[in-house]
């Protein structure tokens, strides 16, 4: 970001890093959690980015982080957006070729992420 000497926005690119980058003056981040919970990270962005108030930020990343670490750890991001918008109700279909379906372990484990963050308010 300092090499950019403010000519240039930065984005993050990994769910997990979203929330250093912002208070690193990212100004925005591409997030896959966000296709299964757009509250909460929209309110993410919303608290560091035009709040810039890291209690309330750092509260909220907490919780979403576990998603984000699961979606980076697993690589399967595309498969697992999907299956968290069947999840909640919203059609999203089967990933394409060559994406394979997720294993039962990996919907079990994903569902218990889901289960944790619905619990909590964005």
């Amino acid at each position: 970001l300092d090499l950019t000497d403010g000519k240039m926005a930065v984005f993050c690119g990994s769910d997990n890093l979203a929330l250093e980058s912002f208070f690193m003056g990212a100004t925005g981040f591409i997030c896959v959690a966000a296709n299964i919970f757009p509250k909460h990270m929209s309110k993410l962005y919303e608290y560091a980015n035009y709040e810039r108030n890291y209690d309330k930020a750092k509260a909220l990343y907490s919780t979403v982080l576990p998603l984000c670490n699961f979606l980076e750890s697993s690589g399967k991001f595309t498969q697992t957006a999907k299956y968290g918008l069947e999840y909640f109700g919203r059609k999203a279909g089967p990933p394409r070729k060559p994406f394979l379906p997720l294993s039962e372990e990996h919907k079990r484990q994903a569902e218990e992420i889901f289960k944790r963050i619905q619990s909590v308010q964005s």
